[in-house]
């Protein structure tokens, strides 16, 4: 343990950059909001939740300095934990000093995140915020940080604060720790220095739930994870931890080595060489034998390799959506996207049109001309990875950091919306550029707005996310009413409907073929009119008192 460096860890692949242009976020944006290294962050962490040994010592001194390594610039929260120590209090007395220090240094790295959203929360008159609003918060809190869509936490067809479980991990929680944040959730309210240590435990049992998938590989093998591994086990125990991620299984439902074998999906020999380059790209490449934390550092990697994965596919659908025509306004006709199946050969455009109608993609306010809506097709959660039941790993959302822009320069929960108008005519994205004159129908709709809420707009409210689509159709998602779709996986789909989720090459053959070759016109969305809004709805839902309010 004692040749582990700590500037060899930090020194594994770096957070993927959002490269500039079409489909990336601006590089000034992304560098304010990404100034932490949550990869360094997960290495400490991985070395933290090391088996309980002699070796506690080091390993927590390693994982802090590694950790002191990964802090944010900006401030720390360490004034609110003063002024609010009790729940800190709580988890050292329930799960030791050393998991309390480092629920401190996730809270100091992750300070800028929470000043930015939690200033322009809505609050009760206790200036605490309710179930609702915490659920929405961590949920965009997790997107932010670590892109995850976390189980309980991402409303699936229901509105904020209903049907959830905000505490995501709550049957590994100590009970005392869970009566305080249930206690807080549902009766008292929640302050900001609750929902950042909340936040924190429940990133940490992520985390151990992970190690805990690790240790289930070993076992599929026979293999203990508390003895070192030989170079050829090191590269099985790899093997069945990442053919079973990305097969989307949970390695402890696993039943024997046999059945995970007949289990992959492409050949096994060019598996095996990616397993060996994600091993020699980790900081141990080259060992005889391998520790459980080591073979956490090759999985660390593997990781990595992931996240990067979900990034350029989602760069490539992004720009190949772009090349079509229209798509400057964030739709694009349905019938044009199964023809590039054919006539370009992108074969990931196949899937059925009542699977898209399920998953909230398609804007059928034209009955002549049913279009896909960009965004909401990126970001889609069904182009998220990860089989483990706490969490999926998901693209990164443009829309979150301007977002962040706008509660950074507002300030509060609402605005007027002649300041919201100046803002945004401001805040340039990968697509819209800035400063520009926004459209005089789209300023409207804020000001309509704004008369249902005695002359301000909240902005986190669904007409507020409607009107942000608008203003950045190609980054931020249209927002459907809470129970208008809920989606669902291929396999729930054609298992609720008896029809595949994807159509086969003939199936799109024949539906190009019966599309009409007029078409209707594409909309300039530059101009003044109101046909790019054709799919304006006037349901409010805001998130804290959950009300939805209908025209």
């Amino acid at each position: 343990f004692a040749s582990i460096s700590p500037a060899s860890i930090t020194h594994l692949p770096s957070r993927i950059t959002t490269r500039t242009g079409r489909s990336g976020q601006p590089v000034n944006h992304l560098h304010r909001h990404r100034r932490q290294r949550p990869h360094c962050l997960e290495a400490a962490l991985q070395f933290l939740a090391m088996p309980r040994s002699g070796f506690v010592v080091p390993c927590l001194l390693l994982a802090l300095q590694l950790l002191g390594g990964c802090q944010a610039a900006g401030p720390s929260m360490r004034g609110v934990a003063e002024q609010e120590p009790s729940v800190l209090k709580l988890v050292e007395a329930e799960l030791g000093t050393q998991w309390r220090q480092t629920t401190e240094v996730l809270i100091s790295n992750a300070s800028d995140i929470w000043r930015d959203m939690y200033k322009t929360l809505p609050k009760n008159g206790q200036g605490r915020v309710d179930a609702a609003t915490a659920q929405y918060a961590l949920h965009r809190f997790f997107l932010q940080r670590y892109r995850w869509r976390v189980r309980g936490l991402a409303p699936v067809g229901t509105a904020w604060g209903e049907n959830a479980s905000l505490l995501v991990v709550e049957e590994r929680m100590p009970h005392r720790i869970r009566d305080y944040f249930q206690d807080r959730i549902l009766h008292q309210g929640v302050v900001q220095q609750d929902l950042a240590v909340l936040a924190a435990t429940i990133e940490l049992f992520i985390l151990d739930d992970a190690k805990e998938q690790s240790r289930s590989a070993y076992k599929v093998l026979g293999l203990d994870p508390d003895e070192k591994i030989s170079w050829n086990n090191t590269l099985d125990v790899v093997s069945v931890y990442t053919t079973c991620y990305d097969s989307g299984i949970n390695v402890s439902e696993v039943p024997s080595e046999q059945w995970w074998r007949q289990t992959i999906t492409e050949d096994f020999a060019a598996w095996r060489s990616k397993v060996t380059s994600w091993i020699k790209a980790s900081p141990f490449p080259d060992l005889e034998s391998y520790s459980f934390s080591q073979v956490q550092a090759v999985l660390l990697v593997f990781r990595e390799a992931q996240r990067q994965i979900i990034d350029e596919l989602s760069h490539t659908t992004k720009d190949r959506l772009l090349t079509f025509e229209g798509s400057s306004s964030g739709r694009i006709r349905l019938t044009d996207l199964y023809r590039s199946y054919e006539e370009k050969g992108w074969h990931e455009f196949d899937e059925r049109k009542e699977f898209l109608q399920q998953l909230g993609v398609l804007d059928e306010s034209d009955a002549k001309e049913t279009r896909v809506i960009v965004p909401n097709y990126v970001l889609n959660p069904m182009n998220c990875m990860g089989p483990w039941g706490y969490y999926a790993t998901c693209s990164i959302n443009p829309c979150e950091f301007l977002m962040r822009q706008l509660e950074d320069t507002l300030g509060s929960p609402e605005a007027a919306p002649s300041v919201i108008a100046r803002e945004v005519a401001a805040l340039p994205s990968a697509t819209v550029k800035a400063p520009r004159t926004l459209p005089s129908a789209l300023v409207r709709k804020l000001e309509e707005v704004a008369e249902r809420h005695r002359g301000s707009v909240p902005i986190h409210g669904r007409l507020f996310f409607q009107w942000m689509h608008f203003a950045y159709p190609l980054e931020c998602p249209y927002p459907l009413p809470s129970e208008a779709v809920k989606p669902v996986s291929d396999n729930q789909f054609e298992a609720e409907t008896g029809l595949p989720a994807f159509y086969s090459a003939e199936e799109i053959r024949d539906i190009t073929k019966a599309a009409s070759i007029s078409f209707a016109p594409q909309a300039k969305c530059d101009e003044d009119g109101d046909q790019c809004l054709a799919m304006w709805t006037s349901v409010e839902e805001l998130v804290q008192d959950r009300k939805v309010l209908p025209a």
